[in-house]
Parts: C-alpha cells; sequence; structure tokens
C-alpha cells in the first residue's frame, strides 16, 4: 500500500481528483485503495481493478498499462513473460556493451550519435596515432624501470653477502655453544661461556637488524617498481585496439567486406602480423580500386585509415609484448630481494617481519631464554624458577642486556 492514500475513515467521501496520479501506472490495490479514500478513479481504470482482484494467483504488482488493461489471466502471464524476455536481451545487451574495449565502446558512442563513417576515420586516426605515441614512450619508461629493479635487486644481494661475511664467524661460534647448551651429556657452560653466548646473540640480532631494515627499503622500492609497471598494461593494449578499429572503419570506407578480408588475408600473411595482413588486403583490393582511389574521398580516406591503423596496431602488439617480458623481470627481481631477506635470517636469525613488525626484541628474548632454559638443565645452581616465571626477573635480565 502506497503511504499517499491514508487510512480509511467512517467521515464521509469526499470526491476530488489528483491531477498528479498515472492511474495506467498504478495496481489494482493501489487503484482500489485510491477510489476509497475519495479520489475520483477513471471508470474504465477501476473497472479493471476490480475485475483484477477478482482473479486468482493474479500478480500483486501488474499495473493497467503493463497489461493494456486486460483482466484475462492468461494474456496477463503471457504479457509479463514477453516483458521478462525482453528485459533478460536488455541484460544480454549491457553484458556485450561491458566486455567491449575502450576503442569499440567509443565507436558504439560515434555511431549512436550519428557520426558519419568518414568523420569516424579521421577521429580514429588521431586516437590511434595518440595510443601509438604513448606507446612509444613506454618504452623508454620501461627501460629506466628495468634499469632501477635491477639496481635495487643487485643492492640487496651486496647487502646480503656482506651480512653473510660479518656474521659467518659469529654464527658458527653461537650455534656451537646453543648446541652444547642444549646437549643434556655435554659439560655444562661455564659463566663466561654463558656470557660469551649472550653476547653473540646480541651481535648477531643487531646485524641482522641493520641488514633487515635496509632491505625493507630496498624491497618496498622493488614493489613500487612492480605496480608502477603493473599500470602499463592499458597503453599498448589501446594502441592495438584503436589501431585494429581504425584498420577496420577504413576497410568499411573502402567497402571490403569482413568475408573479403579473410580471403585475401591469408592466414600465412596474417601470421606475420596484423600489419602485413592488413597491407595484403590493400595490395589485392587497389588492383581493381584505382578509379576509387583517384576520385572517391572517402576511398582514399579507407586507404590511410586502413594503413595507419595498422601500423598503431603493430605498435600495440609489440609493446605488449616489450611490457610483459618487463614486468616478468621485475618480479624475478622483487624476488632477489626477497632471496636476500630469507638469506640474512638464515645467518642472523633476524627475519624480514621482526624489523617490520619490531619483533626482533621479542624473538631475542625467546631465544636467550631457551638458551637459559638448556644451561639450567644441565647446572642446578641455575635452575632458578624465576628465569623463566618472574616477570620482574625477566625485564631486569633485558635491561642488562640492552633490550628494555
Amino acid at each position: 500500500m502506497i503511504e499517499a492514500i491514508g487510512s480509511v475513515t467512517n467521515k464521509p467521501i469526499t470526491i476530488h481528483k489528483d491531477s498528479s496520479i498515472n492511474w495506467q501506472r498504478c495496481t489494482a490495490d493501489e487503484i482500489q485503495e485510491y477510489a476509497i479514500q475519495g479520489e475520483d478513479v477513471p471508470v474504465a481504470i477501476l473497472t479493471w481493478a476490480n475485475e483484477i482482484s477478482k482473479l486468482a494467483n493474479a500478480p500483486d504488482d501488474v499495473t493497467y498499462e503493463m497489461v493494456n488493461g486486460s483482466t484475462n489471466l492468461e494474456e496477463i502471464n503471457e504479457v509479463l513473460a514477453i516483458s521478462d524476455s525482453a528485459n533478460a536481451n536488455d541484460k544480454d545487451e549491457t553484458d556485450s556493451a561491458t566486455n567491449m574495449n575502450n576503442a569499440q565502446a567509443q565507436r558504439s558512442v560515434l555511431e549512436e550519435g550519428g557520426t558519419t563513417l568518414s568523420e569516424q576515420g579521421k577521429i580514429f586516426m588521431t586516437q590511434s596515432a595518440a595510443a601509438a605515441g604513448e606507446t612509444e614512450n613506454m618504452t623508454g619508461i620501461l627501460q629506466g624501470i628495468l634499469d632501477t629493479s635491477e639496481t635495487i635487486a643487485a643492492s640487496a644481494e651486496e647487502v646480503a653477502s656482506q651480512t653473510e661475511s660479518e656474521s659467518n664467524s659469529l654464527r658458527s661460534e653461537y650455534e656451537a655453544l646453543a648446541a652444547r647448551a642444549k646437549d643434556k651429556n655435554s659439560a655444562p657452560l661455564t659463566a663466561a661461556e654463558q656470557a660469551r653466548l649472550a653476547a653473540l646473540g646480541a651481535q648477531l640480532t643487531q646485524i641482522g637488524t641493520n641488514a633487515q631494515g635496509t632491505l625493507a627499503g630496498l624491497s618496498g622500492q622493488s614493489d613500487a617498481l612492480r605496480t608502477v609497471i603493473g599500470g602499463l598494461g592499458e597503453i599498448p593494449q589501446n594502441a592495438l585496439d584503436f589501431g585494429n578499429e581504425t584498420t577496420q572503419i577504413g576497410m568499411e570506407l573502402m567497402g571490403v567486406s569482413e568475408a573479403k578480408q579473410d580471403s585475401v588475408a591469408d592466414k600465412a600473411t596474417a601470421a606475420a602480423g596484423v600489419k602485413n595482413g592488413v597491407l595484403n588486403v590493400l595490395k589485392q583490393n587497389a588492383r581493381i580500386n584505382l578509379g576509387r582511389f583517384l576520385f572517391d574521398a572517402d576511398y582514399r580516406l579507407g586507404v590511410l585509415a586502413s594503413r595507419q591503423g595498422a601500423d598503431n596496431a603493430q605498435t600495440g602488439a609489440e609493446g605488449i609484448t616489450e611490457r610483459n617480458t618487463a614486468e616478468a623481470d621485475v618480479e624475478n627481481n622483487v624476488g632477489r630481494v626477497r632471496t636476500a631477506q630469507m638469506s640474512v635470517e638464515n645467518n642472523t636469525f633476524v627475519g624480514a617481519t621482526d624489523t617490520a613488525d619490531n619483533r626482533t626484541e621479542d624473538r631475542t628474548q625467546q631465544r636467550e631464554e631457551e638458551d637459559e632454559r638448556a644451561a639450567a638443565e644441565q647446572d642446578v645452581t641455575l635452575a632458578d624458577e624465576k628465569i623463566t616465571t618472574d616477570p620482574n626477573e625477566i625485564q631486569k635480565r633485558k635491561e642488562r642486556k640492552g633490550l628494555a
């Protein structure tokens, strides 16, 4: 029910007209409600509403306009079925339009606006030339990205190599002492050895933290380059799409049917590139249309558009390949930075996430507590419960080691 109708009262009904009501777009229920409220409903409309209300299983959302005043249930259902089918077709057309590339969508707009084929050719020659120019500019950008990406990856590998060199002997000594501390069958560590173990851990942590900090910056730069190159994909694709559409318009201006294009541009020629395929069509077609080329302006425009479109499409196709290759190279360099981070973690026990998430101290404390527990199991004099359970004692140890 619509809110504007209000509620039924016992007051006398006053007939009045509301000129804003479109009776043909009201449902049967709405029409009857309006009548109850005193609206001057057209006789034919009110009769239709009363008849519809008597029908069993009649759709409650059907309007007079939708069924053209019919009160036959079969006719009503048939009309609604046709309407549903039309809506489905509209959806299919919408989906088809959604799948258009930029060039096809722009041409569709021009066609709907009544732009002549020759004007479309001129517009698309300009558009495809611009798209090809952007693709050529992209070439220089790609080279700069590749050079920077390679420099970043090489720097990351240098950091990993230097870290391995600095930490190698420290890690070997640390692991040997840690293994002894955890081995119940070996002699317990002396106080000096325990101090040495803690010092080695602190040194490794410092080296690893510094290295991972540097690598985090390099990783961010590497990821940023990957994002940039990923965003360049539309540039060469536009050159290809606008080039192809320009070529198609040119062929239409020349009067070359798609069937003829397919037959003339044989598969062997087309496989060598879109440009060669189009040139072959033009060559074959020109032999029998010299007169049109001389005296028909649209035909000449078609030849020019087809040639230029083929050139621009070829530029786009080559640009797509070049960008994809560059993207793969950048992705490989991103992996080299990740490998460097893993190398530093293996050599210093400090991971990339530790530095990024400020968890280095937690890992250091955990490692040292494990070593102390292992040492305590060997020597009862160290088996003080406060080592692992007293928060105050843990905090004091952290302060002594410069971790808090």
